[in-house]
């Protein structure tokens, strides 16, 4: 039982992180808004090298996809999107492996699942930097 304990708060925290982003922060195309406030959201990889990094438009792109603006997200980054789903796998993997009467067999899926997902991940983000070069 008290190996189950970990797994599960750590999928409430991401959980809660998600609720927290959803309540505190709102986006458009330009702009990130916390707590009312516009925040400065300013690449500092575009202002020294004149060309987006990587990932230009992550923050935005996040708080539209936790809202459900998946087609704008997308538009700005992909791997915002991405990054959400791959929180809401996580934590359904977490609690899965939670509530599995064989833990170890889930827990052989864990590992090479992240892997994957931090390949893919990886891919969109850099393929999303070459076409915005």
């Amino acid at each position: 039982m008290i190996r189950r304990f970990g797994p599960v708060v750590t999928a409430v925290l991401m959980l809660a992180m998600l609720v927290g982003v959803r309540l505190s922060m709102r986006a458009d195309a330009e702009n990130v808004w916390l707590l009312g406030k516009r925040t400065d959201s300013t690449c500092t990889f575009r202002q020294a090298f004149g060309i987006p990094c990587p990932n230009c438009g992550m923050t935005r792109s996040f708080v539209l996809a936790v809202h459900g603006d998946v087609h704008d997200a997308m538009l700005l980054n992909p791997a915002g999107p991405l990054l959400v789903a791959g929180v809401l796998a996580a934590v359904v993997m977490l609690l899965g492996g939670a509530a599995s009467t064989r833990p170890t067999a889930t827990a052989r899926w864990i590992l090479p699942s992240v892997i994957i997902y931090a390949a893919i991940y990886a891919l969109v983000l850099f393929a999303h930097w070459l076409t915005a070069l």
